[in-house]
């Protein structure tokens, strides 16, 4: 996966992190959604759902080995604007980790956590040019022992080279159903320095990200049914 599809589906984790999945969203019809999360503007028997969400993101991976003990993290934080045809518009900013520490002889993993938590404390200039992620908890769940910790963390990003443009428009029908998105990205490298620990995890780490990068991408979508429900 290249690094503008890997933050891609990143941002669409976040976004139905920060938007919630809803499936309520049809107007007048019971069960199914058209489109989770959107809001819809019926007209007759074709109900319209529009919604659109713009914003600032920042990733940077870190990674240390010990021994046959390699850990990785990954911090990803955003700052994100969303507006929906019939509810308005709203903003948040986030803070995601990702934790995975596993054997490199067996591959067997001691430690899969994740979480995410809302910030106030991340900062990014809209050229891309740097970003500051500061100190904040995060509540985290390892999926292999299944208890929940928090992890704290806190980065500085600082772009390299010059911003590259992707462009892209899909369309999907089935049934009923229709729908079409536009999104256009910009993305820049960057140089990240940051810092994770979790003490019930044992995880700890400080130092220079392996890989790290600076986006901005907005992103709107239309969505059309037919009738009360898309089935």
């Amino acid at each position: 996966m290249n690094r503008f599809k890997r933050f891609l589906a990143v941002t669409g984790l976040i976004g139905m992190l920060a938007i919630g999945l809803s499936g309520t969203a049809v107007a007048g019809g019971g069960g199914g959604g058209c489109a989770g999360g959107s809001s819809a503007t019926s007209s007759g028997s074709t109900q319209v759902f529009a919604s659109q969400v713009s914003g600032l993101f920042a990733d940077a991976g870190f990674s240390s080995v010990s021994g046959t003990t390699e850990t990785d993290i990954d911090i990803f934080a955003s700052k994100e604007s969303f507006v929906q045809s019939s509810s308005g518009s709203r903003s948040t900013s986030q803070v995601l980790i990702v934790i995975s520490v596993f054997d490199t002889v067996t591959g067997v993993p001691s430690v899969e956590a994740f979480g995410s938590a809302p910030t106030s404390n991340f900062q990014i200039d809209q050229a891309l040019t740097s970003a500051t992620l500061g100190s904040t908890s995060i509540p985290v769940c390892d999926f292999v022992t299944n208890t929940s910790s928090t992890a704290t963390v806190a980065a500085n990003w600082t772009g390299v080279g010059s911003k590259t443009q992707s462009v892209g428009t899909n369309l999907f029908h089935s049934g009923k159903f229709t729908t079409v998105n536009h999104f256009v990205g910009f993305g820049r490298s960057a140089q990240a320095i940051g810092s994770a620990s979790d003490t019930a995890l044992n995880v700890s780490f400080s130092g220079s990200a392996v890989f790290a990068g600076l986006f901005s991408l907005t992103e709107g979508f239309i969505d059309v049914c037919v009738g009360t429900t898309c089935k």
